[in-house]
């Protein structure tokens, strides 16, 4: 969503179990935090397919579920939440859906974070509250991204072995699998989200793509997509009721860390001048955020 660095009209999510457990880290630093995350095939009766991360994490004594979205670029909870929660408001914002549309959401002071065993992650100042209808009829408080956890040292997430890990900057955890695609600090284009340039296919030019848990299917430029043949079309739909066509190619190739990967489909948004990294893909590989902005992607 534009302004508010979210994309609602992806949210075709899955609910998940957060555990927590402490584990030694080398050299006697301080205990790393290890987090599950979940990818169950139905939500509220809806079938989903397994096909986002989900992670479940306690404010106060309760705990909700919440969209591991590495495509959100600060924590956003639904409005029922806030209001649960009894949160004081801060001020108002308005941002833009994926489609384009205006929606308004509102600043509130911010919570305690912390695993469903009570083990604190991180306080946070301020979050965005908004109507989250997709989500909402899901089952879902909101949305949260590892690097909105990452406040010292790193957030390791392995999407394939379904577990994510907070460490010190001095930890295995923290360093990057051989082959990964390593992105020095800042990393981030200003906005929180991490982004790569990858070439499409045998491209020779390198375009722009949002690492993106929260899409469940990557997309492409339409720049890097003029030779790829056409499936057919697909629809979504964004917190603001509109609903975004896309062109379905394949099959499509893209060159991650020095690995050729290749997917079957790919969305393609004419308007849209950068790619998006969906977990079609991001589910078969590990993401490093680290607290200076730097991050690497492999595996």
């Amino acid at each position: 969503m534009t302004g508010f660095g979210k994309r609602p009209a992806r949210w075709l999510a899955a609910p998940g179990v957060l555990a927590a457990a402490l584990l030694s880290s080398p050299g006697g630093a301080a205990p790393s935090q290890t987090f599950a995350i979940e990818r169950p095939q139905a939500l509220n009766g809806h079938p989903v397919g397994g096909q986002l991360p989900i992670v479940t994490l306690r404010i106060g004594t309760e705990s909700y579920r919440f969209l591991f979205d590495t495509g959100a670029s600060e924590v956003v909870v639904n409005d029922s939440i806030a209001r649960q929660l009894g949160l004081s408001e801060i001020t108002a914002s308005t941002g833009r859906d994926s489609g384009g549309v205006a929606v308004k959401g509102r600043y509130f002071a911010g919570f305690d974070l912390a695993t469903p065993d009570g083990v604190p992650l991180r306080h946070f100042d301020r979050v965005l509250a908004m109507p989250l209808g997709p989500l909402d009829t899901l089952g879902l408080a909101g949305v949260i991204g590892p690097q909105a956890l990452v406040k010292d040292g790193c957030v390791r997430v392995d999407f394939g072995g379904g577990v994510a890990t907070m460490a010190g900057a001095d930890a295995a955890a923290c360093r990057p699998s051989a082959g990964a695609s390593v992105e020095a600090a800042p990393g981030w284009r200003g906005d929180g989200r991490p982004h790569l340039l990858l070439r499409v296919g045998e491209g020779s030019v390198a375009v722009p793509f949002l690492v993106d848990s929260g899409a469940w299917r990557t997309s492409i430029p339409a720049s890097a997509a003029t030779a790829l043949p056409r499936l057919r079309t697909a629809q979504s739909r964004g917190v603001g009721g509109k609903l975004v066509t896309a062109e379905i190619v394949g099959p499509v190739s893209l060159t991650i860390g020095g690995t050729k990967r290749t997917l079957a489909e790919a969305a393609v948004i004419p308007e849209r001048p950068a790619g998006v990294l969906g977990f079609d893909l991001l589910s078969r590989m590990t993401l490093i955020v680290h607290a200076d902005g730097g991050f690497s992607i492999g595996g």
